[in-house]
């Protein structure tokens, strides 16, 4: 993934699926200056949350290019 991120200079937003996903990006790499991090609700069945409720937040994220806060 960094070289990815080095490659790809337009790449300025990664989210990620659930707390899982995140807990393991940290444990593995760091983060990328100029790239803003972002975790959404799992889209898993599993997640407690209503799918309604996914899907606002997962929208949020995929419509706005802007740069976003987190929550």
């Amino acid at each position: 993934l960094p070289k990815i991120l080095i490659d790809s200079p337009s790449i300025r937003m990664i989210i990620f699926n659930g707390m899982k996903a995140r807990t393991t990006f940290d444990e593995y790499l760091k983060e990328s200056k100029g790239v803003q991090y972002i975790t959404v609700i799992s889209s898993s069945s599993a997640a407690t949350k209503p799918f309604d409720e996914k899907v606002i937040q997962w929208r949020k994220y995929l419509t706005d290019r802007k740069e976003v806060k987190n929550g």
